[in-house]
Protein backbone atom coordinates (compact mmCIF):
# COMPACT_ATOMS: atom_id res chain seq x y z
CA UNK A 1 0.00 0.00 0.00
CA UNK A 2 1.43 3.08 -1.03
CA UNK A 3 0.58 6.49 0.01
CA UNK A 4 -1.22 8.87 -1.46
CA UNK A 5 -1.66 12.21 0.35
CA UNK A 6 -4.87 14.72 -0.95
CA UNK A 7 -3.11 18.74 -1.70
CA UNK A 8 -6.67 20.26 -1.11
CA UNK A 9 -10.12 18.81 -0.23
CA UNK A 10 -13.39 21.67 -0.09
CA UNK A 11 -16.49 21.31 1.43
CA UNK A 12 -18.80 23.41 1.18
CA UNK A 13 -22.08 23.22 2.99
CA UNK A 14 -25.65 24.80 4.21
CA UNK A 15 -26.06 24.62 7.76
CA UNK A 16 -28.57 26.25 10.68
CA UNK A 17 -27.56 28.08 13.28
CA UNK A 18 -28.92 25.61 15.75
CA UNK A 19 -28.76 22.13 15.81
CA UNK A 20 -31.35 20.44 17.61
CA UNK A 21 -34.59 19.20 15.48
CA UNK A 22 -36.93 21.29 17.73
CA UNK A 23 -35.38 24.44 15.94
CA UNK A 24 -36.28 23.42 12.11
CA UNK A 25 -40.07 22.90 11.40
CA UNK A 26 -40.23 20.97 8.16
CA UNK A 27 -43.22 22.19 5.35
CA UNK A 28 -42.34 19.22 3.54
CA UNK A 29 -44.57 16.42 2.68
CA UNK A 30 -48.48 14.97 1.35
CA UNK A 31 -50.86 17.90 2.71
CA UNK A 32 -50.11 20.47 0.34
CA UNK A 33 -52.80 21.19 -2.74
CA UNK A 34 -52.11 22.77 -5.82
CA UNK A 35 -54.76 24.70 -8.52
CA UNK A 36 -54.32 26.22 -11.60
CA UNK A 37 -54.33 30.01 -11.37
CA UNK A 38 -58.19 31.55 -11.38
CA UNK A 39 -59.54 28.28 -10.18
CA UNK A 40 -58.96 28.31 -6.15
CA UNK A 41 -61.70 25.83 -5.55
CA UNK A 42 -60.35 23.05 -8.12
CA UNK A 43 -57.84 21.79 -5.91
CA UNK A 44 -56.08 18.77 -5.74
CA UNK A 45 -53.25 17.06 -3.30
CA UNK A 46 -49.99 18.12 -3.94
CA UNK A 47 -46.37 16.57 -2.82
CA UNK A 48 -43.50 18.87 -1.93
CA UNK A 49 -40.83 18.15 -2.52
CA UNK A 50 -42.46 16.81 -5.94
CA UNK A 51 -44.00 19.02 -9.37
CA UNK A 52 -46.74 20.03 -10.88
CA UNK A 53 -46.82 17.36 -13.53
CA UNK A 54 -46.51 14.31 -10.67
CA UNK A 55 -49.35 15.65 -8.79
CA UNK A 56 -51.45 15.84 -11.95
CA UNK A 57 -50.40 12.70 -12.91
CA UNK A 58 -50.97 10.92 -9.20
CA UNK A 59 -54.61 12.63 -9.80
CA UNK A 60 -55.26 11.11 -12.88
CA UNK A 61 -55.74 14.50 -14.42
CA UNK A 62 -52.54 13.68 -16.70
CA UNK A 63 -52.00 9.96 -18.47
CA UNK A 64 -48.79 8.17 -17.11
CA UNK A 65 -45.84 10.44 -18.60
CA UNK A 66 -43.66 7.66 -19.32
CA UNK A 67 -45.22 5.74 -21.11
CA UNK A 68 -45.99 5.43 -24.60
CA UNK A 69 -45.60 9.18 -25.66
CA UNK A 70 -46.77 10.38 -22.42
CA UNK A 71 -49.76 13.21 -22.71
CA UNK A 72 -50.56 15.79 -25.54
CA UNK A 73 -51.74 18.25 -22.39
CA UNK A 74 -48.15 18.26 -21.17
CA UNK A 75 -47.66 21.52 -22.56
CA UNK A 76 -50.56 23.49 -21.64
CA UNK A 77 -50.38 22.50 -18.27
CA UNK A 78 -46.81 24.47 -18.55
CA UNK A 79 -48.60 27.53 -20.51
CA UNK A 80 -50.65 28.11 -17.19
CA UNK A 81 -49.63 29.54 -13.87
CA UNK A 82 -49.95 27.26 -10.99
CA UNK A 83 -50.42 27.54 -7.38
CA UNK A 84 -49.18 25.62 -4.14
CA UNK A 85 -51.15 25.99 -0.68
CA UNK A 86 -50.87 24.59 2.74
CA UNK A 87 -52.07 25.38 6.40
CA UNK A 88 -49.50 24.91 9.06
CA UNK A 89 -49.10 25.62 12.86
CA UNK A 90 -45.77 27.48 14.51
CA UNK A 91 -44.99 26.99 18.25
CA UNK A 92 -45.41 29.84 20.41
CA UNK A 93 -41.68 29.27 21.72
CA UNK A 94 -40.49 30.57 18.61
CA UNK A 95 -42.30 34.41 19.28
CA UNK A 96 -39.33 36.69 19.96
CA UNK A 97 -36.75 34.52 17.95
CA UNK A 98 -35.46 35.12 14.54
CA UNK A 99 -37.77 32.55 11.88
CA UNK A 100 -37.07 32.06 8.65
CA UNK A 101 -39.07 30.50 6.04
CA UNK A 102 -36.13 28.31 3.17
CA UNK A 103 -36.95 26.87 0.27
CA UNK A 104 -34.32 24.44 -0.76
CA UNK A 105 -35.31 24.36 -4.61
CA UNK A 106 -38.05 25.76 -6.84
CA UNK A 107 -38.98 25.46 -10.49
CA UNK A 108 -38.26 27.73 -11.75
CA UNK A 109 -40.16 30.83 -10.68
CA UNK A 110 -42.26 31.72 -8.03
CA UNK A 111 -43.81 34.18 -5.67
CA UNK A 112 -43.94 33.67 -1.88
CA UNK A 113 -47.12 34.42 0.25
CA UNK A 114 -47.54 34.23 4.03
CA UNK A 115 -51.08 34.66 5.71
CA UNK A 116 -52.01 36.75 2.79
CA UNK A 117 -48.94 39.05 2.97
CA UNK A 118 -46.20 38.83 -0.26
CA UNK A 119 -43.42 37.95 1.27
CA UNK A 120 -41.09 37.75 -2.38
CA UNK A 121 -40.04 36.65 -5.75
CA UNK A 122 -37.42 33.94 -6.78
CA UNK A 123 -35.78 32.29 -10.00
CA UNK A 124 -33.48 30.19 -10.95
CA UNK A 125 -34.07 26.38 -9.96
CA UNK A 126 -30.85 25.26 -8.13
CA UNK A 127 -30.74 28.50 -5.65
CA UNK A 128 -31.55 28.02 -2.13
CA UNK A 129 -33.46 31.06 -1.17
CA UNK A 130 -35.19 32.01 2.95
CA UNK A 131 -37.27 35.23 3.93
CA UNK A 132 -37.52 36.20 7.34
CA UNK A 133 -41.04 35.36 8.26
CA UNK A 134 -41.19 36.30 12.27
CA UNK A 135 -43.17 39.35 11.97
CA UNK A 136 -45.90 37.60 9.64
CA UNK A 137 -46.37 34.47 11.24
CA UNK A 138 -49.06 33.61 13.77
CA UNK A 139 -47.42 31.91 16.47
CA UNK A 140 -49.54 29.03 18.27
CA UNK A 141 -51.94 29.52 15.36
CA UNK A 142 -52.71 28.48 12.09
CA UNK A 143 -50.55 30.08 9.38
CA UNK A 144 -51.44 29.56 5.42
CA UNK A 145 -48.66 29.52 2.66
CA UNK A 146 -49.29 30.24 -1.09
CA UNK A 147 -46.66 29.94 -3.59
CA UNK A 148 -47.28 30.84 -7.15
CA UNK A 149 -45.42 28.99 -9.45
CA UNK A 150 -45.15 31.35 -12.95
CA UNK A 151 -45.59 29.46 -16.21
CA UNK A 152 -43.15 28.38 -18.97
CA UNK A 153 -42.33 31.34 -21.21
CA UNK A 154 -44.16 31.26 -24.44
CA UNK A 155 -41.18 32.14 -26.41
CA UNK A 156 -39.62 28.62 -25.25
CA UNK A 157 -43.09 27.33 -26.75
CA UNK A 158 -42.28 26.68 -30.32
CA UNK A 159 -38.18 24.88 -29.20
CA UNK A 160 -40.45 22.91 -26.84
CA UNK A 161 -43.23 21.26 -29.20
CA UNK A 162 -40.55 21.36 -32.15
CA UNK A 163 -38.12 19.10 -30.41
CA UNK A 164 -40.11 16.52 -29.39
CA UNK A 165 -41.53 13.40 -30.86
CA UNK A 166 -40.18 10.38 -32.23
CA UNK A 167 -38.88 12.14 -34.75
CA UNK A 168 -36.85 14.90 -32.78
CA UNK A 169 -33.57 13.91 -33.07
CA UNK A 170 -30.62 15.11 -31.57
CA UNK A 171 -30.27 18.23 -32.40
CA UNK A 172 -33.61 19.59 -32.28
CA UNK A 173 -33.58 18.21 -28.79
CA UNK A 174 -30.01 20.13 -27.90
CA UNK A 175 -31.52 23.25 -30.02
CA UNK A 176 -34.59 23.32 -27.37
CA UNK A 177 -32.21 23.15 -24.72
CA UNK A 178 -30.12 26.11 -25.98
CA UNK A 179 -32.79 28.33 -26.47
CA UNK A 180 -34.32 27.86 -23.07
CA UNK A 181 -30.91 29.22 -21.66
CA UNK A 182 -30.92 31.57 -24.13
CA UNK A 183 -34.37 33.19 -22.75
CA UNK A 184 -34.11 32.08 -18.84
CA UNK A 185 -32.22 34.27 -17.06
CA UNK A 186 -31.33 31.65 -14.49
CA UNK A 187 -30.54 28.17 -14.28
CA UNK A 188 -33.41 25.48 -15.52
CA UNK A 189 -32.51 21.45 -15.82
CA UNK A 190 -31.75 20.52 -19.40
CA UNK A 191 -33.29 17.93 -18.52
CA UNK A 192 -36.92 19.07 -19.24
CA UNK A 193 -35.54 18.13 -22.60
CA UNK A 194 -36.54 14.32 -23.17
CA UNK A 195 -33.24 13.73 -25.07
CA UNK A 196 -33.56 10.24 -26.33
CA UNK A 197 -35.38 8.49 -23.43
CA UNK A 198 -38.76 9.90 -22.48
CA UNK A 199 -40.68 13.19 -23.91
CA UNK A 200 -40.51 16.89 -23.23
CA UNK A 201 -41.93 17.90 -20.00
CA UNK A 202 -41.30 21.46 -18.74
CA UNK A 203 -41.38 21.20 -15.16
CA UNK A 204 -43.29 22.86 -13.08
CA UNK A 205 -43.38 23.08 -9.11
CA UNK A 206 -41.52 22.77 -5.67
CA UNK A 207 -38.68 19.97 -6.54
CA UNK A 208 -36.54 20.75 -3.15
CA UNK A 209 -37.65 20.49 0.17
CA UNK A 210 -39.26 23.92 2.64
CA UNK A 211 -39.10 24.43 6.19
CA UNK A 212 -38.74 26.94 8.61
CA UNK A 213 -35.48 28.03 10.48
CA UNK A 214 -35.47 29.20 14.09
CA UNK A 215 -31.97 31.38 15.36
CA UNK A 216 -31.05 33.97 17.57
CA UNK A 217 -30.42 37.34 15.92
CA UNK A 218 -26.92 35.85 14.20
CA UNK A 219 -27.22 33.15 11.88
CA UNK A 220 -24.25 30.98 9.82
CA UNK A 221 -25.91 30.20 6.64
CA UNK A 222 -22.46 29.00 5.04
CA UNK A 223 -19.37 27.48 5.48
CA UNK A 224 -16.31 26.38 3.75
CA UNK A 225 -13.51 24.42 4.81
CA UNK A 226 -10.12 23.85 2.67
CA UNK A 227 -7.18 21.86 3.57
CA UNK A 228 -3.96 22.19 1.79
CA UNK A 229 -0.84 19.84 2.86
CA UNK A 230 2.88 20.89 2.52
CA UNK A 231 4.95 19.92 0.01
CA UNK A 232 7.20 16.92 2.85
CA UNK A 233 3.44 15.69 3.50
CA UNK A 234 4.47 16.57 7.64
CA UNK A 235 1.68 18.82 8.55
CA UNK A 236 -1.62 20.40 6.74
CA UNK A 237 -3.08 24.17 6.69
CA UNK A 238 -7.27 23.92 7.57
CA UNK A 239 -9.17 26.98 6.60
CA UNK A 240 -12.58 27.34 7.29
CA UNK A 241 -14.17 30.42 6.27
CA UNK A 242 -18.10 31.23 7.53
CA UNK A 243 -21.07 33.55 5.97
CA UNK A 244 -22.99 35.17 9.28
CA UNK A 245 -25.77 36.99 8.62
CA UNK A 246 -27.23 38.95 11.24
CA UNK A 247 -30.24 41.11 11.85
CA UNK A 248 -28.32 43.65 13.92
CA UNK A 249 -24.74 44.72 14.92
CA UNK A 250 -23.61 42.23 17.64
CA UNK A 251 -20.48 41.03 19.52
CA UNK A 252 -19.75 37.07 19.63
CA UNK A 253 -17.42 34.39 19.37
CA UNK A 254 -16.91 31.51 17.03
CA UNK A 255 -15.16 28.34 18.30
CA UNK A 256 -13.56 26.46 15.14
CA UNK A 257 -12.36 22.72 16.31
CA UNK A 258 -10.42 19.82 14.35
CA UNK A 259 -10.69 16.07 15.99
CA UNK A 260 -8.95 12.97 15.11
CA UNK A 261 -5.77 10.88 15.63
CA UNK A 262 -4.65 12.07 18.90
CA UNK A 263 -5.69 15.65 17.43
CA UNK A 264 -7.86 18.06 19.23
CA UNK A 265 -6.89 21.36 17.88
CA UNK A 266 -9.51 24.97 18.52
CA UNK A 267 -9.55 28.55 17.30
CA UNK A 268 -11.87 30.91 19.40
CA UNK A 269 -12.05 33.73 17.03
CA UNK A 270 -13.95 37.03 18.46
CA UNK A 271 -16.71 38.32 15.76
CA UNK A 272 -17.65 41.88 15.63
CA UNK A 273 -20.81 41.35 13.57
CA UNK A 274 -22.98 44.17 11.67
CA UNK A 275 -25.84 44.23 10.46
CA UNK A 276 -26.07 41.88 6.95
CA UNK A 277 -23.61 39.73 5.63
CA UNK A 278 -20.25 39.60 7.95
CA UNK A 279 -17.26 36.79 6.55
CA UNK A 280 -15.04 35.11 8.98
CA UNK A 281 -12.28 33.18 8.91
CA UNK A 282 -9.95 31.36 10.63
CA UNK A 283 -6.62 28.99 10.15
CA UNK A 284 -6.07 25.40 11.89
CA UNK A 285 -2.80 23.39 11.39
CA UNK A 286 -2.67 20.07 11.70
CA UNK A 287 0.70 17.86 12.48
CA UNK A 288 1.23 14.68 10.89
CA UNK A 289 -2.16 14.83 9.08
CA UNK A 290 -1.64 11.12 7.59
CA UNK A 291 -0.30 8.67 10.17
CA UNK A 292 0.36 5.91 8.70
CA UNK A 293 -2.39 2.98 8.06
CA UNK A 294 -4.65 5.38 8.64
CA UNK A 295 -7.40 6.66 6.38
CA UNK A 296 -6.62 10.72 7.61
CA UNK A 297 -10.00 11.79 8.34
CA UNK A 298 -10.85 14.42 10.88
CA UNK A 299 -13.68 15.68 12.11
CA UNK A 300 -14.29 19.65 11.79
CA UNK A 301 -16.77 22.00 13.62
CA UNK A 302 -17.89 24.97 14.28
CA UNK A 303 -19.72 26.51 17.08
CA UNK A 304 -21.28 29.91 17.99
CA UNK A 305 -21.49 31.32 21.65
CA UNK A 306 -24.06 32.75 23.58
CA UNK A 307 -27.48 34.02 22.59
CA UNK A 308 -26.14 35.95 19.63
CA UNK A 309 -26.28 32.88 17.42
CA UNK A 310 -29.03 30.19 18.69
CA UNK A 311 -32.24 30.35 20.55
CA UNK A 312 -30.97 28.77 23.85
CA UNK A 313 -27.71 30.53 25.02
CA UNK A 314 -25.06 27.50 25.11
CA UNK A 315 -22.87 25.88 23.08
CA UNK A 316 -24.51 24.95 19.92
CA UNK A 317 -23.06 22.71 17.42
CA UNK A 318 -23.65 24.41 13.83
CA UNK A 319 -21.42 22.46 11.59
CA UNK A 320 -19.58 19.41 11.33
CA UNK A 321 -18.05 17.24 8.71
CA UNK A 322 -15.02 15.11 7.69
CA UNK A 323 -12.13 16.22 5.67
CA UNK A 324 -9.55 13.59 5.22
CA UNK A 325 -5.43 12.24 3.69
CA UNK A 326 -5.83 8.85 3.21
CA UNK A 327 -4.08 5.64 1.85
CA UNK A 328 -4.77 4.40 -1.84
CA UNK A 329 -3.75 1.01 -3.01
CA UNK A 330 -1.44 1.30 -5.70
Amino acid sequence: MKPCFIRSVAITVALLSVSTSADVLSLSGTDWLIHEDGKPSETIPATVPGNIQADLEAAHHLKPLWYGQGDARLVEVARKDWWYSKSFAVPEDYQGKRVQLVFDGVDHECEVWLNGNKLGHHAGMFRRFAFDAADLLRFGETNHLAVKIFRMPEDVLPALIGSDGPQSGLTLFIDGMNRVRSILKDLKSPTNWGWDWGVNVYTLGIWKGVRLEVSGPARIDWVQVKTDLSEDFTRAAVRAKLEIDSLSAVNALALFRVVGHGTDIDVITPVSLSNGLNVVTADLTLDDPAPAGSRGFYRVSISGRGKTFAARPNIVLIYADDVGYGDVKA
